[in-house]
């Protein structure tokens, strides 16, 4: 078993569990990612998800052995395969948080920027590594990177091949909380838990409106009040004012 899932309190925790690997992606730990999270997204009893890896890393990235001797349609399969998981991860109702300690590299980061919120150590590192193998970034690095930290910063960190540790990557806003005397899967065990306590349709409102942006202003105005309204008459909504 390459990811394992444990479900405590509201909070569900799937971790890549090749640590003989660093957790390398290959095609049945990706698949397997890939059917977990959509396990956990649809399981009512889950109100947040901390992705994490086992042992020392996250993600060292792609395994290099499964990547030998494709050919073109082999390696726009595994693309395909890449995109599976985050497509589950991009349309999980719960929040994601990513628990950063050790290295995510290349692919590590695409899955560490497809969380809704990231947690690093101090001593975490993201690597992005993929040019020095003569390869470009996937798992949607390039347009998260960007998205985080602007286009032009994104494309000199991956000329550079930069390796980012977690307070520096906190400081450019690649990591939203930094742990300090904890591990970073600790820290976001602790976020997940206040996200599991917040209700859950709202919360699936919100995370639905995220993913529509961009939109121009009339269109941002037109969701935000079909949303809301389908708040402001939502059980929730009635319950929350109730314990006021």
């Amino acid at each position: 078993m390459t990811v394992k899932t444990d479900v405590k309190g509201g909070v569900a925790t799937v971790t890549l569990f090749r640590p003989e690997k660093g957790n390398a992606l290959d095609s049945a730990t990706r698949d397997a990612l890939a059917q977990a999270i959509s396990e956990v997204s649809s399981d009512p009893s889950v109100r947040a998800v901390v992705l994490c890896g086992a042992g020392k890393h996250f993600c060292t990235g792609g395994d290099l052995d499964a990547l030998r001797g494709l050919d073109y349609a082999g390696a726009l399969a595994r693309q395909e395969g890449n995109h599976v998981v985050l497509r589950a991860m991009y349309d999980c109702p719960k929040p994601l948080i990513a628990g950063v300690d050790g290295v995510a590299a290349g692919a590590g980061v695409g899955l560490a920027l497809a969380c809704d919120v990231v947690v690093m150590s101090e001593r975490s590192k993201l690597s992005l590594g993929f040019l020095k193998l003569g390869l470009v970034p996937d798992w949607n690095v390039a347009a998260a990177l960007s998205d985080r930290v602007g286009i032009a910063r994104a494309r000199r960190m991956v000329l550079e091949a930069a390796t980012i540790n977690g307070a520096a990557a906190a400081d450019m806003g690649l990591c939203d909380h930094l742990a300090s005397g904890a591990t970073a899967v600790e820290l976001a065990t602790g976020l997940a838990a206040q996200f599991a306590g917040l209700p859950p349709r709202a919360v699936m409102r919100a995370k639905s409106a995220f993913r529509q942006f961009p939109l121009d202003r009339a269109a941002a105005l037109s969701l935000e009040a079909e949303m809301q309204a389908e708040s402001l008459t939502d059980q929730e909504f009635r319950d929350a004012l109730a314990a006021m």
